[in-house]
């Protein structure tokens, strides 16, 4: 009803998208006079835009991904990559859209921006992740397809897939031609940098030893400083390790040490076959945290040795004596030679008396 100044006010309701709409105004006073008008209006909702495929931090093993979502229908969307690359494609009559985008670099997260604008002009802007490069199941920064070179995929005989387990990591080994497994439980449990080394590859050789499995060079990080955790190896094959020690590289004092006073050497079943194991524990700070500080990160290459009876020696280097040195010499022969010669002497005057 119109106030005593003849204003009026009316909200109508559930009018579809689109338009333009005609409205009619009918007005009829207390006297029955009618009046009708008319107007028209477009009802314009907000855009939107999702991103379904693929999920934040996706590994994607080329640079090329398909991005799928929904947005408004007959909106135009661009998918941007992080050197702007893009990709152009227009959203179907029930909001969903596909476009793949190409050359993106290797390595990652790269931030996918999808921009959408519908044929009314309104945008939307969305954002995901991808890392291009071989998946990356558990996030141990260890290839799945690598992982799975574990027997059976499963490098502990737990009975769950390597590449579904952080705290389980399986490296190819090439120095043996198989895999080595890392396992960690505690509280230093997030591993990083899980690399199988040869000797010959660091900073110094241990002349008196070999490693021929080689050294298993990884970083913890514990929750807290000063935290620990225990970590085992399985290794390919059920060794005889009656020969063996485990020693570990400090790459702060370039060297090598004994740490088999920490060591237990076992054996375990895998994919029904024996393993030899070997498992330590280690203390964020400790005197086998190779970086010596209580910083939350724990930091070990180590492996097992044997020793290496081959090894010649050090040798001692040779310079020559010096002239002084050759007349010193000359000196004391000459000195000797002729004691002697005094000695014979009188040996034969002695000889020659009745």
């Amino acid at each position: 009803t119109a106030d005593t100044t003849g204003n009026y006010t009316c909200q109508i309701t559930a009018l579809p998208n689109g338009g333009p709409h005609t409205l009619t105004a009918t007005s009829i006073d207390p006297n029955n006079n009618q009046a009708t008008t008319t107007t028209s209006v477009t009802v314009d909702p907000t855009n939107t835009i999702t991103i379904t495929g693929p999920t934040p931090g996706t590994n994607t093993p080329n640079g090329n991904p398909t991005i799928t979502g929904t947005t408004d229908p007959g909106s135009t969307v661009t998918i941007t990559g992080p050197n702007n690359q893009t990709c152009t494609t227009t959203a179907d009559t029930t909001g969903n859209y596909t476009c793949q985008i190409t050359a993106l670099p290797n390595g990652g997260p790269h931030t996918l921006t999808a921009t959408s604008i519908d044929p009314n002009n309104n945008q939307a802007t969305t954002t995901t992740s991808v890392t291009v490069g071989p998946e990356d199941s558990d996030g141990d920064g260890i290839p799945d397809d690598e992982e799975d070179q574990a027997p059976g995929g499963d490098g502990n005989g737990d009975g769950l897939a390597d590449r579904n387990q952080p705290r389980v990591v399986t490296r190819a080994n090439s120095i043996t031609g198989a895999t080595t497994t890392l396992v960690v439980t505690g509280e230093c449990d997030v591993v990083q940098n899980v690399e199988i080394v040869a000797e010959s590859a660091l900073a110094a050789q241990d002349g008196a030893y070999r490693y021929p499995l080689g050294l298993i060079d990884f970083e913890l990080r514990c929750e807290n400083q000063g935290e620990s955790a225990t970590v085992t190896f399985y290794f390919d094959d059920d060794y005889d390790t009656s020969g063996w020690t485990f020693r570990k590289f400090d790459d702060q004092r370039v060297g090598y040490r004994s740490i088999f006073d920490i060591v237990t050497f076992g054996e375990s079943v895998v994919n029904g076959s024996l393993v030899t194991t070997a498992s330590y524990t280690l203390t964020d700070g400790g005197p086998n945290d190779v970086d010596g500080a209580t910083n939350g990160v724990i930091d070990d290459p180590a492996g097992p040795a044997t020793a290496d009876l081959g090894s010649p020696p050090p040798a001692l280097a040779f310079t020559g004596p010096t002239d002084a040195q050759n007349l010193a010499l000359a000196g004391l022969l000459l000195a000797i030679f002729g004691i002697g010669l005094q000695a014979s002497s009188r040996s034969r005057t002695r000889s020659t008396r009745p």
